[in-house]
């Protein structure tokens, strides 16, 4: 027999019922049920007409008809020992001889708990009666049970709350799959799909991702496949270019083939980059060393301001890949900032690897641009764009090498006061 399955909706109206419905009845039991110490209580203010009630009762011959009918009215069971006869409405209930020594006095009463229920017992000219009530002992408890709703309560709320965390939980993967997915983590899928509606979502997640990973598969590949191509063209012109006369068309065309030259290779050096640390060669160097020796390569870096000391560590990382990102940004600095205008680089030992900032006061970069600085071909508000010069690789490179060492690339700007990149290389 196969039963339908319940949809997401319908388990929230049970579960909010039945919360509900825990929740008032644990109110209610809380309300009435009274603890030992309240129940003597009461019985102390009702000492005199209970015992009123006995005498009554005890007054008159026995009568079984009278005896089943007070059980009845008083919701409980009677026991009357008189004259050495006993008689009980119920053949279970305990003997005298068992509650009298466990009972303690209570004014002219006396009152037993015997396999926890209670009993009044009162001793008449010629013999006991004991009583008990399914009432009372349905709402008096030891004072430490007493707070068995609260708890009843308590438990209603806590299991609600594992459900819907547990109905829920594929919303939460979901969040955690589409966060992973936009810091670039094209892998990322949902693993499990719930058996509800949320199955629509979570499927179409992972329908999405494929997607999405197919149009960037793709846009590489093109890319990479028209690097390629483009090599054996510019080699062709290159080898014309030698055979030309010297004059400025034939060195300004010597200078476009060098850029797309270094264009082809930075496009083929971010698809590697894309295997991470397996493309790296690294080696043991000083890192103070090989600081120095990047600051020496241009003139400009004159300007570079060295804050505090470079930590004096010996680091395994890619030397050419650390220098290229080291150079990359400290150009990209000097290029955003006005002549004579210092730029300050500073280097910071880590826990786990070492700190590279590099920060300029030029006239920084606008928030909009913030969160897409670091894709390929990214001019700052237009793609393949802008007045300075580049084609928008430089820091998708430096992010990706940064990454590589597993660490990362990120940046702080104000318009007007500069910009700071902060590279973090974890090594060993």
């Amino acid at each position: 027999m196969t039963f339908p399955k319940i949809g997401l909706f319908a388990r929230f109206l049970v579960l909010f019922t039945l919360t509900i419905a825990l929740i008032t009845f644990s109110l209610l039991a809380a309300y009435w049920v009274t603890d030992e110490r309240e129940a003597l209580a009461q019985l102390e203010r009702q000492h005199d007409v209970i015992v009123e009630r006995f005498e009554t009762f005890a007054s008159k011959p026995l009568d079984h008809q009278l005896l089943y009918s007070t059980a009845d009215e008083i919701k409980g069971e009677i026991l009357v020992q008189r004259n050495g006869s006993v008689t009980a409405t119920d053949p279970n209930f305990p003997a005298l001889s068992e509650l009298l020594p466990i009972s303690q006095p209570l004014g002219s009463l006396r009152y037993a708990k015997y396999d926890y229920a209670y009993y009044l017992l009162y001793e008449v000219q010629d013999g006991w009666i004991a009583v008990t009530s399914a009432p009372v002992n349905t709402l008096v408890y030891a004072p430490w049970i007493a707070h068995w709703p609260w708890l009843l309560l308590c438990a209603a709320m806590v299991g609600s709350y594992w459900l819907l965390r547990r109905w829920l939980q594929p919303v939460v993967t979901a969040t955690q799959v589409v966060s992973a997915i936009g810091e670039g983590d094209l892998a990322a899928r949902v693993g499990k799909h719930p058996s509800n509606e949320l199955s629509d979502l979570t499927k179409g997640i992972n329908q999405m991702a494929d997607q999405i990973e197919r149009v960037i598969s793709g846009k590489n590949e093109l890319l990479l496949a028209t690097s390629h191509e483009l090599r054996t063209p510019l080699a062709r012109l290159r080898v014309s270019l030698a055979m030309l006369d010297e004059s400025p068309h034939a060195q300004a065309i010597e200078g476009d083939v060098q850029v797309m030259e270094r264009l082809i290779e930075q496009l083929l050096e971010g698809e590697r980059l894309q295997a991470g640390f397996q493309v790296l060669h690294c080696s043991r160097v000083y890192l103070p060393m090989v600081v120095e020796d990047v600051l020496q390569e241009d003139d400009a870096f004159a300007n570079v301001e060295t804050v505090g000391n470079v930590p004096e560590m010996a680091v395994t990382i890619d030397v050419g890949r650390f220098k290229f990102l080291l150079r990359n940004l400290l150009q990209n600095a000097l290029q955003y900032t006005q002549p004579g205008t210092k730029v300050q680089l500073r280097l910071t030992e880590v826990e786990d690897g070492f700190l590279v900032a590099v920060r300029d006061f030029g006239e920084g970069i606008a928030e909009k641009d913030l969160a897409f600085i670091f894709e390929p071909f990214y001019r700052g508000g237009t793609r393949l764009a802008g007045a300075v010069d580049g084609v928008g690789l430089g820091l998708y490179l430096c992010a990706q090498i940064a990454r590589a060492h597993g660490g990362d690339l990120k940046v702080t700007s104000e318009l007007g006061k500069g910009s700071c990149f902060t590279a973090y290389f974890r090594v060993s």
